[in-house]
Formats: C-alpha cells, structure tokens, sequence
C-alpha cells in the first residue's frame, strides 16, 4: 500500500504515491503545509483545516 497519513487535530490529509501525478500545485500553492525539505513533509497546523482542505480539492491527481 503507497498510502500515507498524516495526523492533525483537526484534519487528516492521505497521500498516495500511486495516484500523485507529481504537478507541484500542494507545494507550490501551499508551502506553509506541504514541504517535501522537512519531514514529515505535511504539516497539518500549518493553517485551517478547511484552507487544506480547499487546496487539495484543486489537486490534479484527484482527491
């Protein structure tokens, strides 16, 4: 399984490594959550559930 999840307290975001497309849109668009030079890369504080949850929808590999 690729799946991968990260924990907050108020949201869980999942990342597939076989779905993602690679496009850049999570870091490039949010890098206050998504930073692939620190681990764990996702940062689930790093603002409010509902702004995360609101970028992923515009990922391209599909929620």
């Amino acid at each position: 399984m690729s799946q991968k999840v990260y924990q907050g307290e108020e949201i869980e975001v999942y990342f597939d490594a076989e779905k993602c497309i690679h496009s850049g849109i999570c870091v490039k668009g949010m890098p206050e959550v998504f930073d692939l030079k620190k681990r764990p890369w996702v940062n689930t504080s790093g603002t409010s559930a509902d702004k995360i949850t609101a970028h992923i929808d515009i990922c391209p590999s599909g929620r």
